[in-house]
C-alpha cells in the first residue's frame, strides 16, 4: 500500500564530541567537511551547526575545540546517522560516536513527534554509540 501525503521531517538536536587528541586530524580535514556540509545546509538538511568548546578562551589562547553540535533534519534516527556517518569527521575519526548524543528537537517540517526508542520521550537526550 502506498502512503500519502508529505514526509515527516523531525529536527534532531546532535551532540558529536571529538575524541581525545583529534584537534589535529579535525583542523586538517575541516575544508572537506565544509566543502560537504554547505550544501547539506543549502538544502535545509542541517539549518544549524558548529564546534563546540570545552573552556571559554583566554586572551591569547587557542581555541579548545571539543566536537560539533547541530540541528539534523531527517524522517528518522537511522536516516540522520547515516548522513552524519559519510561525513569526513566520521570517516577519520574526529567524531567520538561512543559519545555521540542526540535530542529529538520538535515536530519539523510536517512532523508529529517521535519518540527516541524505549523509554525516551521528546526532549530527553539519547546515545548514539
Amino acid at each position: 500500500m502506498a502512503s500519502s501525503g508529505a514526509s515527516k521531517k523531525h529536527e534532531w538536536l546532535v551532540i558529536l564530541p571529538d575524541k581525545e587528541g583529534a584537534l589535529e586530524k579535525r583542523m586538517q580535514v575541516r575544508p572537506e567537511h565544509l566543502e560537504k556540509v554547505l550544501p547539506l545546509a543549502d538544502a535545509g538538511l542541517v539549518p544549524f551547526g558548529g564546534a563546540f568548546l570545552s573552556e571559554l578562551p583566554k586572551e591569547g589562547e587557542a581555541l579548545k575545540l571539543a566536537g560539533s553540535a547541530m540541528i539534523a533534519v531527517g524522517e528518522s534516527r537511522e536516516e540522520v546517522v547515516e548522513m552524519l556517518k559519510k561525513d569526513v569527521y566520521t570517516r577519520e575519526g574526529v567524531w567520538d560516536w561512543d559519545k555521540v548524543g542526540c535530542l529529538l528537537r520538535g515536530k519539523g517540517k510536517g512532523g508529529e513527534g517521535e519518540r527516541m526508542g524505549e523509554g525516551e520521550e521528546e526532549g530527553e537526550l539519547s546515545d548514539w554509540g
